[in-house]
């Protein structure tokens, strides 16, 4: 009977006592002749169950490849992941979308604390949580309602917190009448990690807009509901019984995923776990013994899905405070292809910057001398000539070292409104002053790659002209808010406490303090900290929202943020026949010598990305599916030091990744 239940393909669940005679028994039918079909079913029901020794299957054959042992199983992830249920979906609430409009709030039932499942929320969006525990009582309630904005979509997470579900309610009264009296409230979706009958305890539950079933409690549950309900995994089950007359077995609505990151193994995207975490982890290692760096985020994404995403180090080398996956990193030059870019790309697509137009159309200051020719494709491939950085703080300083005081003052007023720290404070018509100098700066004729910066000082002036909104809003409102990645922000104490943001260096020459919460350039400093070189500040998961959706050919949450064709030409070559191995922005990999460059060897032509003075770093390829996110303040305490790149440890990070792809 077992025997052919295997070779039939069930699914047969054992206790473990009963495993190493199911092992024995099919191996003793295998050695009668029959064909190795049925090993399948034998290595399904053997991997159900995570903790199971690899030993184990080494018995039964001996011959399994390095992915079949290293690898925890999928399959009582996708298991979960095809029972869950989804029962109405009013005005397909579910998967959620336009975030940019959207204020969330979580309301958690029978949980002490925080959860999975707001922690995998707050990957997506940024969600206050209200919770109650299964004793609230009627002034806690009540309490719990009034912290729930008028409007607003709210998520219930109804959690059993210990409690045997089915026939008996989990909750008393008090609990029962708070969630008919939500469901009833528009804009309401429940996610229910409880058995299913449990529905026919409440009498107003049908009318929640949605309802997910996630049948049970526990880590994986929480973690897939939250990613079903951004539209990171579709569902598609079936209600497998009656609860009651409005329930009725077999119905379930169906959702597309693959609209937002997943999170899960390296295994569902074909990535050996075992290598990939402990050859990156020992790289990492490397370069915090060698003192290249105090701490690191790193994230890598494959075929959509985070495989690894932890947090290294600390944010100083008196190791006072970890890193957190929610710290936020300055990114540097990473802000070129992460602010500045994304809005030339949808102003492209709008038709109001042209790539072979005079850069002068667009900044007229260039229309005459020496940079009247130059176009917006020459520029952004850096071959126009200009000159890569101008210090312009340098410029400003008397014999004595101190700064003229028709330029800096320590005290603020309207007129030295720009601060560039406590006690000191810019002239407000300096920006123009940067502006002349760009125009004034020399030109290399040549056309020859030279990597430039000037110009993105340039491009948020470009972009407020086009556009008609400020250059922080507009990107706020067109970009981030709709990634969802309200860490990806400009002068972030404005919304972030100090501790969540990790120092750069200890600056000796300028502002004479340590830089933390405030931009490390200096030219973006000038600016405010709202400039086009640098200036944008992160963390690696929302900045991995937006390289997704440049992987994915400008969409992601289910909406298009920028054409195909229009991402195609960016991340391109156009001047490769000059040794150019620039796309416009992005960087690509080296034309020859790649084993020179400062990726791996094995990323593709079709790949391209962007490097950080910080020590911040990124990689996409189309070609694999594949993202880097490397985060890291080795400038701190100074700039001076150099071990990340001594160490080529930035490359060697990113080989690991193709290394740990299966074939």
């Amino acid at each position: 009977m077992l025997i052919r239940s295997f070779i039939k393909g069930n699914l047969i669940f054992l206790f473990w006592a009963g495993l190493f005679t199911c092992v024995f028994s099919t191996d003793v039918f295998g050695q009668r002749g029959s064909s190795w079909a049925w090993y399948d079913s034998i290595t399904k029901v053997l991997h159900s169950e995570e903790y199971l020794a690899p030993s184990i299957m080494y018995a039964a054959r001996p011959s399994l490849d390095r992915r079949f042992f290293n690898q925890p199983t999928q399959l009582p992830r996708e298991l979960r992941k095809a029972g869950f249920v989804l029962l109405g979906n009013v005005n397909a609430v579910v998967p959620i979308q336009h975030l940019e409009k959207q204020q969330i709030t979580l309301l958690s039932i029978g949980v002490h604390g925080p959860n999975f499942f707001e922690e995998t929320l707050n990957l997506y969006h940024s969600i206050p949580t209200v919770s109650l525990p299964l004793t609230a009582d009627r002034i806690a309630i009540e309490a719990a309602k009034a912290q729930i904005p008028e409007g607003s979509l709210l998520i219930v997470g109804l959690h059993q917190a210990g409690a045997k579900p089915s026939y008996n309610n989990p909750y008393g009264e008090l609990l029962t009448g708070l969630v008919d009296s939500l469901s009833v409230r528009p804009n309401t979706i429940l996610s229910l990690f409880l058995d299913p009958l449990t529905l026919m305890h409440f009498k107003e539950i049908h009318q929640a807009d949605a309802i997910l079933i996630a049948h049970q409690d526990d880590y994986t549950q929480q973690q897939l509901a939250a990613q079903v309900l951004f539209g990171g995994l579709g569902v598609g089950g079936r209600l497998p019984v009656s609860a009651d007359p409005r329930f009725r077995e077999g119905i379930g609505v169906k959702t597309a995923g693959g609209q937002r990151l997943t999170y899960d193994v390296p295994d569902a995207a074909d990535m050996d776990e075992l290598y990939l975490t402990n050859e990156l982890t020992a790289v990492i290692q490397e370069g915090l013994d060698s003192a290249a760096f105090p701490g690191c985020q790193v994230l890598v994404a494959r075929k959509g899905k985070v495989v690894f995403h932890k947090a290294f180090g600390h944010h100083t080398y008196e190791k006072k405070r970890a890193v957190q996956l929610n710290d936020l990193y300055d990114l540097a030059s990473v802000t070129k292809v992460t602010a500045p870019l994304p809005a030339l790309m949808q102003l492209h697509d709008q038709g109001k910057f042209d790539l072979d137009a005079p850069f002068s159309l667009y900044w007229p200051d260039f229309k005459k001398k020496d940079k009247r020719d130059m176009t917006v494709r020459e520029v952004l491939s850096h071959r126009a000539g200009l000159k890569p950085y101008i210090n312009f703080y340098q410029n400003e300083k008397k014999k004595d070292g101190s700064f003229k005081p028709s330029v800096i003052r320590s005290d603020s007023s309207a007129k030295y409104s720009i601060a560039l720290k406590p006690g000191m404070y810019l002239n407000s018509k300096y920006t123009k002053k940067m502006y002349k100098q760009v125009k004034k700066s020399p030109v290399d004729p040549t056309m020859t790659y030279q990597y430039a910066g000037l110009s993105f000082l340039l491009y948020p002036a470009i972009i407020e002209r086009l556009s008609g909104k400020s250059y922080e809003n507009y990107l706020r409102t067109h970009v981030y808010d709709r990634l969802g990645a309200p860490r990806l922000t400009f002068t972030p104490l404005r919304r972030f406490p100090r501790e969540q943001i990790v120092p750069t260096e200890v600056d000796t020459f300028f502002r004479n303090m340590l830089l933390q919460g405030v931009v490390h350039d200096e030219a973006s400093a000038m600016l405010g900290g709202l400039s086009g070189n640098a200036g944008l500040f992160g963390n690696a998961n929302d900045l991995a929202k937006l390289l997704q959706m440049y992987l994915w050919g400008g969409t992601y949450g289910g909406e298009r943020f920028i054409s195909d064709t229009t991402l195609q030409a960016f991340t391109s070559r156009h001047f490769a026949d000059d040794d150019n191995r620039r796309g416009l922005g992005f960087d690509k990999p080296m034309l020859e010598n790649k084993a020179d460059g400062y990726v791996a060897e094995a990323a593709s032509e079709a790949s391209y990305g962007h490097s950080g003075y910080t020590g911040t770093f990124f990689w996409i390829d189309p070609a694999e599916e594949l993202i880097f996110i490397f985060l890291s303040n080795r400038v701190h305490p100074t700039r001076d030091n150099k071990k990340l790149y001594q160490l080529n440890l930035r490359p060697r990070m990113h080989q690991v990744l193709y290394d740990a792809i299966f074939e």
